[in-house]
């Protein structure tokens, strides 16, 4: 298994897209919404990076 994303570097994110996650040992945050995808990363924490996904997801098309 590749070691950026071993199982115990991911951190389940609520309230963000389908299904987003925060991996610790990169300093990213992936959100799946819909058709799109997108990341935030090097933030300082999961938190500063779900305030950005925030603001991404709003300027999602419908």
């Amino acid at each position: 298994m590749n070691e950026v994303f071993a199982a115990t570097d991911l951190e389940e994110v609520s309230g963000l897209g389908d299904d987003a996650f925060w991996n610790s040992r990169v300093k990213g945050l992936w959100v799946p919404k819909g058709r799109y995808q997108f990341s935030v990363h090097s933030p300082p924490d999961a938190g500063t990076a779900k305030g950005l996904a925030l603001k991404m997801l709003d300027r999602l098309p419908g």
